[in-house]
């Protein structure tokens, strides 16, 4: 996945140049006539690149590289020459199958034009997965305008964290996105996890949750990556004006211990320890309440089984995030 992201940033990229407000650039001659045939030539090679992509074209997609071009990888990997790019693509290729590979959406940081023949380019790229699964990706890549005046890339570096950044780190946690239900006590609380649109998170909703005192309220989820703690943690804040704080910890496949703690709508401590286990063909999962403690009064342990729920007719258990 991470390598992917430089297919789309080598060419797709510069096919959205031209709408990206502010973008850097070197001042304008002839009336911005020499700055827009650039931009159009810049198109005109994003566009022989994406087809060459989309075609799974090794080698088209080399050919839009200078003869001896780098790609740099996140891990530190150099990929030197047309060669190496290809054969790299060759494998890339090889490893989806045709109506499988991610889609992209970019979203430009800046194009700062060095000498009116190379131009810089950095920014994120959004990568979406058959899944559903979002990957962001930065990047940094230079292009070299040629003797014809097109464009070919010279190099490219990904300056992603690679796979320990939030986006693919949250891929642990794939398996809560979609719908659940929850019957306990003749009460059901219908529960909603996707793929956030604001950044890399997964962001939940539970409907109709019954409290200790046979209240019912809602409550909103967030859960992300902490690169403080290296490990998970959750927001969630209910109807009434209570929140939590939760840190995941993974203690065996399949099974989660969440230490919470927050306050509830009356001002009150709110402490207690969650244990989470997936069930093997994740179609289910129990979540454990213990040792809790509201306003220092322990409270009693609960249990509750969560079962997943089909995907509405004609459509994936998760559509892809709008970026």
């Amino acid at each position: 996945m991470i390598f992917l992201s430089r297919v789309f940033v080598l060419g797709f990229l510069v096919v959205q140049l031209a709408s990206v407000p502010g973008f850097c650039q070197s001042p304008p001659q002839n009336g911005g006539t020499e700055s827009d045939k650039r931009l159009d030539a810049l198109e005109a090679s994003a566009r022989r690149f994406v087809e060459s992509y989309n075609q799974g074209s090794a080698k088209g997609v080399a050919d839009t590289y200078l003869p001896d071009a780098e790609l740099i990888l996140s891990d530190g990997t150099q990929l030197v020459g047309r060669e190496a790019i290809a054969a790299f693509y060759e494998d890339l290729f090889a490893s989806f199958d045709t109506d499988s590979r991610p889609q992209a959406a970019i979203e430009v940081g800046a194009v700062h034009f060095v000498t009116p023949g190379v131009a810089i380019e950095s920014g994120n790229l959004h990568l979406t997965d058959a899944a559903g699964v979002v990957t962001t990706i930065s990047y940094k890549a230079v292009q070299i305008q040629q003797a014809d005046e097109s464009w070919l890339t010279g190099s490219v570096r990904d300056e992603s964290e690679g796979p320990n950044d939030p986006a693919n780190r949250l891929e642990d946690l794939a398996w809560i996105v979609g719908d659940w239900v929850i019957q306990n006590n003749g009460l059901e609380t219908l529960l909603s996890f996707d793929w956030s649109g604001f950044g890399p998170y997964i962001d939940g909703r539970a409907d109709m949750i019954q409290t200790l005192e046979g209240n019912r309220v809602g409550i909103e989820f967030r859960i992300g990556w902490d690169q403080g703690r290296k490990g998970f943690i959750s927001w969630s804040h209910d109807s009434a004006g209570g929140f939590v704080r939760s840190e995941w910890t993974r203690t065996d496949d399949g099974t989660w211990l969440i230490r919470s703690e927050g306050t509830t709508a009356d001002g009150e401590a709110n402490r207690y320890t969650q244990i989470c286990t997936v069930e093997t063909n994740r179609e289910g999962f129990t979540w454990e309440i213990k040792d809790q403690t509201i306003g220092g009064e322990p409270q009693p342990d609960r249990s509750l089984k969560a079962v997943k729920l089909p995907p509405a007719p004609g459509l994936s258990a998760s559509e892809p995030s709008k970026q």
